[in-house]
């Protein structure tokens, strides 16, 4: 029977990735952190619990990190805080808010006379400001 290569994980990742994401890192950084693909490490969550729940709970930490920075930089006294590229950072980072596609909005129009038409716009069809 052979055997595959003994694999690099440590169990103290779990808890260096947690302090990674606390930072604000990403997930797929942390690989160049322990000198590994990022390959490995998707691997690793595949194949170790603790990492998986350290990733869940980093992801959290990375999330409250950034969103510190985004009210530090709305309500500092300086301009040098780019709001645009802090929006593009933390879309790409934590994507768009879900929003339910269960409801829709209500139109109201007249056509001609004084009775009113209602139509129903799925939000998935509305634009998106």
């Amino acid at each position: 029977m052979t055997k595959g290569r003994k694999s690099k994980y440590q169990v103290e990742y779990a808890s260096r990735l947690i302090e990674h994401f606390r930072e604000g890192y990403s997930f797929e950084s942390f690989a160049g952190i322990v000198g590994v693909s990022r390959a490995t490490i998707y691997n690793w969550l595949e194949k170790y619990e603790s990492f998986v729940e350290a990733k869940q709970v980093g992801e959290s930490l990375s999330l409250l990190f950034w969103e510190r920075v985004g009210i530090e930089g709305m309500f500092q006294s300086s301009r040098d805080f780019n709001s645009k590229l802090y929006m593009i950072n933390f879309r790409n980072r934590f994507g768009a808010p879900e929003q339910n596609k269960e409801t829709s909005i209500k139109l109201a129009y007249k056509l001609g006379s004084s009775e009113e038409t209602i139509i129903n716009v799925p939000n998935e069809k509305c634009l998106k400001l």
